[in-house]
């Protein structure tokens, strides 16, 4: 009965979504910086991971886990759908998908990108155990549905999804794998609402990045269609909606931070290509949108996912769930230094006449022969670095880790 009178409000006051399906993420990230002003100044912080860093040429695979949580047969969702998603966004983010060889316009072609990142289904959980279905835990539930606007005693979300004291199932270490809960949302009916959501990276003492609440929650039936998947991971990786952190943006004075993506009043949610809403044609087919065209990201939105991925994210790069995948397992050498990732200090294994230090803009950040047993890192930021090592008969190269 609740649901089906959230079926009639809708039918009766949300005309302006006329049925569309939309995510909650600024608004769900807005009640966390409302409660604590430390996290909301940590919040300003990560909005300088946009334009001022430039990618490496890098692929990054991240792990994911889908905690399937169901109260009906109906909402247990299937493998064969769970891998479904998974190669929507596989395609999405290498641009293999099936538009980025026929665009319905060619005007965005040019600032198309591959982000370089990729996701593999995790195998085992965070004890080492093998997972009966690879990518997929599930949890049956008396919960009917989750509310979405429920919230705790001081006022935060309750995410009542995210744990298995109330009724959904606790996050896999969010530090070392993408969470995503599948599950009824209230807020979403069969005729549109919302379709999922995602807390925004913030880092920090009290940040949410590597936080019990950390990842993607996808409603059971609408956020399984369509890109709302690939969506909510820009949010993931931090990007926001093209209109800016607001509902819309009538007079065109915020934006997404990015400058290959043009400013955009408020969302689209259909292909009408001639949309021109402020002073210049909407990016109805970016991923970021809510428009049913979406096939693409651009060259500034992977630089700025890239720069989350290399620093409020960092930890997820060391990850090895995916068995013998493991996120850049083909350019961590293990025999050069050890730890990786590393604070402070890196000692090396054998002896080298001379080692080159690079950071993620190639720039040469230090320089040493005949290297001692270790060198100190303590100087640098937290993020990936380029390792290059001389010995008499040859040149060894290996991805470092700094987390400080």
């Amino acid at each position: 009965m609740k649901k089906k009178l959230l079926y009639l409000f809708v039918l009766l006051n949300c005309v302006q979504y006329t049925f569309a399906q939309y995510c909650e993420s600024v608004e769900m990230t807005q009640k966390y910086l409302n409660y604590n002003v430390d996290l909301a100044k940590e919040y300003e912080k990560q909005k300088e991971y946009t334009n001022n860093e430039i990618i490496q040429d890098v692929n990054y695979t991240i792990p994911v886990v889908f905690h399937v949580i169901y109260n009906t047969n109906t909402e247990n969702v299937s493998q064969s759908v769970i891998q479904q998603m998974l190669n929507t966004i596989n395609n999405d983010f290498s641009q293999t998908n099936i538009e980025f060889n026929n665009p319905p316009r060619p005007d965005f072609l040019g600032v198309a990108a591959d982000t370089q990142i990729e996701f593999c289904l995790a195998t085992v959980d965070p004890n080492g155990n093998v997972l009966p279905e690879p990518g997929i835990t599930r949890t049956q539930t008396d919960v009917t549905s989750f509310d979405m606007q429920a919230t705790t005693s001081i006022g935060i979300p309750e995410e009542a999804m995210k744990f298995n004291s109330k009724g959904g199932k606790d996050a896999f270490n969010s530090s070392k794998y993408l969470n995503i809960w599948v599950c009824d949302l209230l807020q979403a009916t069969p005729f549109g609402g919302v379709a999922g959501y995602t807390i925004f990276p913030i880092g920090g003492v009290f940040g949410t990045v590597g936080s019990a609440y950390d990842g993607v929650v996808l409603d059971y039936q609408i956020g399984l269609q369509g890109r709302t998947i690939t969506h909510e991971l820009g949010h993931y990786f931090g990007l926001y909606h093209p209109w800016g952190e607001s509902l819309s943006d009538p007079n065109c004075v915020e934006d997404d931070g990015i400058l290959d993506t043009p400013e955009t009043d408020e969302a689209n949610y259909n292909c009408n290509y001639n949309t021109s809403s402020c002073s210049s044609l909407d990016m109805v087919e970016n991923f970021m949108d809510y428009s049913t065209c979406q096939w693409m990201f651009t060259q500034g939105q992977k630089t700025k996912m890239h720069n989350i991925i290399n620093t409020l994210r960092s930890s997820i790069l060391t990850a090895t769930s995916c068995g013998d995948v493991g996120v850049l397992a083909n350019d961590i050498n293990n025999n050069i230094v050890y730890p990786n990732p590393s604070k402070e200090k890196i000692f090396f294994n054998k002896k080298y006449i001379n080692i080159k230090l690079f950071d993620s803009t190639g720039k040469l950040v230090l320089q040493e022969k005949n290297v001692p047993e270790f060198i100190n890192i303590s100087q640098f930021n937290s993020g990936v670095y380029t390792l290059q090592c001389n010995t008499v008969k040859n040149v060894e190269t290996t991805k470092i880790i700094i987390q400080n």
